[in-house]
This record gives structure tokens, C-alpha cells and sequence, in this order.
């Protein structure tokens, strides 16, 4: 009680500020004068280093809990909080590194791995994750988990090289620590770099490893991405049946996890293999879950990669035009979180820009990818459908449909910004109402529309457009 009473004065003098709306708890912040005064304090009175020390401990603290969770059930708010605690994260990290402390920073940057991805943070994660490597000091576990993350990382920058060596030291400490599912993590990286290199025979083999370690282990979330990955591998061969089977098993399991980031890829996945197979509808409606997901969850690598499938779709569906439109707004997110399609996929990607540039010729051509460029993802999403083969290259519209829908057009405006991924309170502030009204309008929406989550709204806006 005297903490909380001694933090409330600091409040009414303004010395800490508490920030608007909150996460889980109330949050506070101090003036960065105040701050930097305090830390010269403390390390005038020798007690900075065991301050800190306690600070980085705490953020570890809540990052391996957050790691767990981030593949489950409660991930969105997980990666709320881990959004809203970044700089303390950050402040951790560095002073890790400037004393040496490498087996926490490890274990701190290694737990975080599941964020750096799907926030979009993979390039500062991975040099973190190497400085750290780079050190001595660091026990065998806490180096495999620097390992595992560094090397994925490097993988989904299409750095094969570094990642292969990150993920077979790792695997290979991780054998010996007799750790199932770290030993299925690194496989199942190590199968991502085969597929990707084309050696489908190595990552179907890799790949069954892992999935066999963690069925051992009882890790359901890993064998569900073994599953998925292996269904790519079948997909890529051509194996249409295995790979839809592969995939649907995995969404199954992903969904009874409350794994919604993994569930969304599943389906973008399944997507694929409904395209091979012509059936263009389910691909769409997959796509459109999908996409919805990775917007609510603020993932831009997933919306990227939900936006290069629809760019499939456009192509069965004869629009080149828009196809080239959403692959250039997916490249322009690829390339603000430093990372690229891997080499497989970015063939397929050529082939319809190439394809597109001899239907609609050099101008069009051009002016769809300037549009895609310059494109927002609410923008992205408003254009998906189109009523005509011949679609015009425009700067689409997101001014709400005032239709005789069942929304108003208040709530059709809210509706939009959901489907961007805003938070209530984010809602309140881009229309200029107060966040229980932005909670009034969200409640009343889901009410309408029948729905149980805010990915629903999403896919609905998607598919008011059509």
C-alpha cells in the first residue's frame, strides 16, 4: 500500500504520468528528465547495477511467460502487452549486452522470437539475437534458445546461410540436452530451408522428425506446424490430396489451441491448394478469414502473405490488373520489416507479374504497381473485389458503404478501423469519441452481426466490398 500511495503522489506533482486508457492494468511512465535524474542517483549511490538487474530480471519474467501464450489462446493480448512494454524490453536488452549478462539476454531476446515475427520487429531481433551470440558467458540452454530464434529469424529474412548454421548448433545442443521440442524446433526450421531450397525429399524427411518429437513430447502447437509445413512441402510437389489433408489437420489442431496466428497461415495455406484445385470461392473465403486474423493481430508479415494469395485469386479470376496491385502492396510491407518472400513463392509471385505485364501491357502495368505501392491495408482491403475482369487502376475509396445494411454509418465507419487492426481505444482517438463509446460501438457491431470477434468484423468488411 505505501508503494501505491508513495506512486500517487508522484502522479499529483507530475512527476509520473499515467498513460490513457490501458492493457490488462494501469500504466505508467515517468518524464525521461526524471528518469535519467533517478539513474544518475542510483549509480552515485552504488545501487544502479543491482537496480537494473532487477528491471532486466522482470522483463525476462515477463517474456518467458508471454512466450507460451503467444502461441495459444491468449496471444492477441500478449502481443498488446508486449507492444506496450517495448521499451522496457529494449532498456533490458542493452544492458544485458553492456554487462555481460549473456545468458539472460538470450533467454530474454530467444523468448521474444514469437513477437519479433509477428510484430514485424525481425531485423532489430536478429541483430540482437547475434550480438548476443557473438558473447561469452551463456549456459547451454539459454544459447540454444538464442540459436532457435536467431535462426528462424534468418529464415524469414531468406538468409539460409546464417540460418542453417544458427538452427544446427542449436539442434545439435538441444539433442544433447535431451529437449524434445527444442530438438522438433530446429528440424522444423532446418525442413524450411530444404523446402525452400527446393530439396523436397530432405524437408519431407526432416519434417516427419519433427513431427514425430513433438507427438513424443506432446507438443501439440509444434506438431501442428510440422503438419502445415509438410502439407507446403506436398503442395509444392503437386501432391494436391496429401497437402490439403496435411493442412486442414493442422488448421484442426491450431484452432483447438487458440493459436489464431497459426490457424490464419493454415488457411492461407489451404487457400493455396483450393487454387490448385480451382475452387476459387473457398480460396477467397479462406483468405478473407485469414487476412482478417492478421490484421486484428497487428501482423503485417501475415497480411502481406494473405494479400500475395488474393493476388492468386485475381489471377483465376481474370484480373491482372489487381493481382499486380496486391502484390506490390504486399512487397511494400515485406520490405518495411526487412524481409522477402522465400524463393519458392517468389517465383510463383513472377510468374503472374510477368504474366500481367503481357495481358495488360507496360502503362497498366505500371500504374497498378505505383497504386499497390502507395497502397494502406485498409486501402488493399476495400479493393479486393472488383464487379468487372476489365478493372480500372484507381486509388480506391474508404469511405464507408452507406447502404441499407444492417449497420449505421457510424458503425460502418468503426467497422473500417477494426478491420485495420485498431484497438477501441485507437478507434476513439481517430474519430474523436471517448474509448467507452468506441466499447459501445464494437459491442453493438458484434451484436448485429452475430459475430464473436473482432477478425469476423474484418472478414465481413472484406466481403461488403464485393
Amino acid at each position: 500500500m505505501a508503494a501505491v500511495g508513495g506512486l500517487g503522489g508522484l502522479v499529483d506533482k507530475n512527476l509520473v504520468r499515467r498513460e490513457a486508457g490501458s492493457t490488462a492494468a494501469p500504466r505508467f511512465r515517468m518524464l525521461a528528465t526524471i528518469r535519467e535524474f533517478l539513474r544518475e542517483r542510483l549509480t552515485e549511490r552504488g545501487e544502479g547495477v543491482e537496480a537494473f538487474r532487477a528491471h532486466a530480471a522482470h522483463m525476462l519474467g515477463v517474456a518467458e511467460e508471454a512466450g507460451p501464450a503467444l502461441l495459444g489462446g491468449e496471444q492477441s493480448d500478449w502481443l498488446e502487452r508486449l507492444d506496450a512494454e517495448l521499451p522496457n524490453l529494449r532498456a533490458a536488452l542493452d544492458w544485458a549486452v553492456e554487462h555481460g549478462e549473456t545468458g539472460l539476454g538470450l533467454r530474454l531476446a530467444g523468448a521474444l522470437w514469437k513477437f519479433w515475427e509477428v510484430h514485424g520487429h525481425i531485423g532489430e531481433g536478429r541483430a540482437r539475437l547475434a550480438a548476443l551470440l557473438s558473447l561469452p558467458g551463456a549456459g547451454p540452454a539459454a544459447r540454444a534458445a538464442g540459436l532457435q530464434a536467431a535462426g528462424h529469424l534468418a529464415f524469414l529474412q531468406a538468409d539460409y546461410s546464417d540460418a542453417r548454421v544458427w538452427l544446427e548448433e542449436g539442434l545439435e545442443l538441444r539433442r544433447k540436452m535431451e529437449d524434445g521440442p527444442g530438438v522438433a524446433a530446429a528440424l522444423n526450421g532446418l525442413g524450411l530451408i530444404a523446402t525452400f531450397e527446393s530439396d523436397y525429399d530432405a524437408a519431407w524427411s526432416v519434417l516427419q522428425e519433427a513431427v514425430a518429437a513433438n507427438r513424443a513430447a506432446g507438443a501439440g502447437g509444434g506438431e501442428a506446424t510440422n503438419l502445415n509445413n509438410r502439407g507446403r512441402v506436398a503442395y509444392y510437389r503437386g501432391v494436391l490430396p496429401t497437402a490439403r489433408a496435411l493442412q486442414t489437420e493442422s488448421a484442426r489442431l491450431r484452432e483447438s489451441l487458440g493459436d489464431d496466428w497459426g490457424l490464419s497461415l493454415s488457411r492461407a495455406d489451404l487457400a493455396d491448394v483450393a487454387l490448385a484445385e480451382g475452387a476459387v470461392d473457398e480460396a477467397e473465403a479462406l483468405l478473407g478469414e485469414s487476412l482478417g486474423h492478421f490484421v486484428e493481430l497487428g501482423s503485417q508479415w501475415g497480411v502481406a502473405y494473405s494479400l500475395e494469395g488474393m493476388a492468386g485469386a485475381a489471377v483465376a479470376r481474370g484480373m491482372p490488373s489487381r493481382a499486380v496491385r496486391l502484390i506490390a502492396t504486399a512487397a511494400a510491407l515485406r520490405s518495411a520489416l526487412g524481409e522477402t518472400a522465400n524463393a519458392v513463392r517468389q517465383r510463383g509471385l513472377t510468374r503472374v507479374l510477368e504474366d500481367a505485364r503481357r495481358q495488360i501491357g507496360g502503362g497498366r502495368f505500371d500504374a497498378a504497381w505505383e497504386a499497390g505501392e502507395a497502397s494502406t491495408v485498409e486501402d488493399s482491403i476495400a479493393y479486393l473485389p472488383a464487379e468487372s475482369v476489365e478493372e480500372p487502376v484507381v486509388l480506391p475509396t474508404t469511405e464507408p458503404a452507406r447502404d441499407d445494411g444492417p449497420l449505421s454509418p457510424r458503425e460502418r465507419e468503426v467497422a473500417a478501423l477494426v478491420a485495420r487492426g485498431f484497438t477501441n481505444r485507437q478507434i476513439a482517438t481517430e474519430l474523436v469519441i471517448s474509448e467507452r463509446t468506441a466499447d459501445a460501438h464494437v459491442a453493438k457491431i458484434l451484436s448485429k452481426l452475430g459475430f464473436g470477434s473482432r477478425a469476423q468484423v474484418a472478414a465481413w468488411v472484406v466481403g461488403q466490398k464485393r
